[in-house]
């Protein structure tokens, strides 16, 4: 009790702190001319080989100096600088309409590139802020759900494909659309984790049920899935209705019995470094002795990149932090061994350009509910969240890691799947 006091006191004292050191570093740069921050940005940005441009529209640039234009609408915009770590200020500029990219996501990209994010002096007071303490409890794991995942189930129909998956597909030369690449990813799964008909499936974290379904319709399992978001278990069983599939609304955590098979995708994401052991401690407690468990998500590829605190966190996956490659593997051991690991990241930046392109196509039907949303800045904050993580893929700062693990092996050797 007392241990937990003095954390909870050590806690609030660092934000405090935290919080005065931003205010000075905002107010500082508030301050400072116009004319130079113009001059310092726009030094720092063609360092980046990123072309500023103050006005209305774009100029065009010479594609053998510059790889983006960053086109500037209105002063203002120098005057956010110092609200924190560049991509956060440039996230809430973006949806205040201050500056727009001539080519989409090209400008973050060149910044995930060549600006590591622990070089800004505010990134790691951010990441602190952030990690310090589990944004993952029981209580706080919950904010996701409501705050993300039940948006609104027509938001999420308008921009994904028919199998409702909303994770990275799997692209390969045979995948033609969306939903080919999406079934794709599914089977590879399936045939990664051996799957018989007859065996019991855990998925922690099963979103609209769509891996569920297709592997106890295609593989003959029975499959549980754990989730917390409501709207997404309604529509979770609705189709997975006649099948031996099973929805709880329920931690994870409360998992206690035995399967053949564990896997989650695009899950891993949402529960936090404090709570890392602890999920494989449930994996452990669940998974029998000769199963397999495969864990799909996204990492930061290096320590370079700040692991959470930044504008994502922010307007999409609050308490949310992504792992490092590494912690896969540390994290898990000595319960188990990694078999096989598999970076698909290249695949999650085209699945998400196919997405982006889907919600503004879809943006007039969406509008009249959703306009309103993030202050009538809805539509340029969801534009920024898809952009800024397919930049991220793009530039390799993040990978989407799909990793087999086992407890002593399969007789025979693991053969892996592609």
């Amino acid at each position: 009790m007392i241990k937990t006091i003095a954390h909870e006191v050590a806690y609030w004292t660092s934000c405090l702190v935290i919080a005065a050191a931003l205010a000075v570093f905002r107010t500082v740069v508030f301050l400072l001319p116009v004319s130079f921050l113009k001059k310092v940005f726009t030094a720092k940005m063609e360092k980046l080989g990123i072309l500023v441009t103050n006005g209305p529209k774009a100029i065009g640039f010479d594609k053998n100096k510059y790889t983006a234009e960053m086109v500037i609408h209105s002063d203002a915009f120098y005057k956010h600088l110092g609200d924190g770590p560049l991509l956060h200020v440039l996230g809430d500029t973006y949806m205040d309409g201050l500056w727009t990219d001539f080519d989409e996501s090209k400008v973050q990209e060149a910044i995930f590139l060549k600006a590591p994010m622990r070089s800004h002096p505010m990134g790691p007071l951010w990441e602190w802020n952030h990690v310090a303490r589990n944004q993952q409890t029981v209580k706080l794991s919950k904010r996701v759900a409501e705050e993300h995942y039940d948006l609104g189930n027509d938001l999420y129909a308008a921009f994904l494909d028919e199998t409702m998956t909303y994770t990275c597909a799997y692209w390969t030369p045979e995948t033609r659309t969306l939903k080919d690449a999406q079934i794709a990813k599914l089977d590879l799964i399936a045939r990664k984790l051996k799957l018989k008909p007859g065996l019991k499936v855990l998925e922690i974290g099963c979103g609209f049920g769509g891996a569920a379904k297709y592997m106890a319709e295609n593989y003959g399992v029975s499959v549980v899935g754990y989730n917390i978001s409501v709207e997404q278990v309604k529509i979770a069983r609705e189709r997975t209705k006649g099948l031996p599939v099973e929805i709880r609304v329920e931690d994870y955590r409360n998992a206690n019995e035995k399967f053949d098979r564990i896997f989650s995708v695009g899950f891993f994401e949402a529960v936090g470094s404090h709570n890392f052991r602890a999920y494989f401690e449930v994996c452990d407690r669940c998974l029998k002795e000769d199963g397999i468990m495969l864990l799909h998500t996204i990492t930061s590829s290096t320590t370079r990149m700040l692991r959470a605190g930044g504008w994502l966190n922010k307007y999409i996956f609050p308490g949310g932090e992504l792992p490092f490659t590494y912690e896969l593997v540390t994290e898990a051991d000595p319960m188990f061994r990694v078999e096989d690991m598999h970076n698909m990241g290249d695949s999650y930046a085209k699945t998400l350009k196919v997405w982006n392109d889907n919600f503004n196509r879809a943006w007039p039907e969406l509008k009249p509910k959703y306009d309103s949303y993030f202050g009538g800045k809805f539509k340029r904050c969801w534009n920024n969240y898809l952009q800024v993580c397919r930049a991220c893929f793009d530039a390799g700062s993040v990978s989407l890691i799909q990793v087999v693990y086992t407890r002593d092996g399969v007789k025979g050797g693991y053969i892996c799947e592609r």
